[in-house]
Formats: C-alpha cells, sequence, structure tokens
C-alpha cells in the first residue's frame, strides 16, 4: 500500500496520508526521527510531498483488527451492567 507524507516546519508535524485518505499526523520529534530513518530520508528533503510504500503498516488490517476488539470489548461490557 503506497503512503504519502510531508513534514510541516511551521507546525512542526508530519502528515501521512495513505491511498484511501486516512491521515495520521506525527507530532512526537521521537517518532518522526524514527519515520523518517525508516525511509532514510531528512525533514528538509520532506518540503514537499514524498511518495513511498508504508514499509511502517501504519494503515495496515492488523490495526484495525485490534481496533474492532477493543471496541466489541467495551460494548459488551457496557451492555452486561
Amino acid at each position: 500500500m503506497g503512503i504519502k507524507f510531508f513534514y510541516d516546519f511551521m507546525e512542526q508535524k508530519l502528515i501521512i496520508l495513505d491511498e484511501r485518505g486516512r491521515r495520521k499526523v506525527l507530532t512526537q520529534p521521537r517518532e518522526i526521527d524514527r519515520f523518517l530513518n525508516t525511509y532514510q530520508i531528512s525533514r528538509e528533503a520532506c518540503k514537499g510531498i514524498v511518495e513511498a510504500e508504508d514499509r511502517l503498516n501504519l494503515f495496515g488490517k492488523q490495526r484495525l483488527r485490534e481496533k474492532m476488539k477493543t471496541y466489541f470489548a467495551t460494548k459488551r461490557r457496557k451492555e452486561s451492567k
């Protein structure tokens, strides 16, 4: 799955978009550095939009599956009360 990302120097955020239009924003400097090190790119090189493959699986199905499990677990707890 392909992603697009760019670094916003004014707000110091890394904005990541996937093919479906889902969006993630990284604000922690440690998270941003980890992400950019994975793609071997600097912040200055991210002034424009960069297209790449999702190496970290940020928008993968596994995360969706985990979210669904927690959603249904909390729903069952509320119904049992």
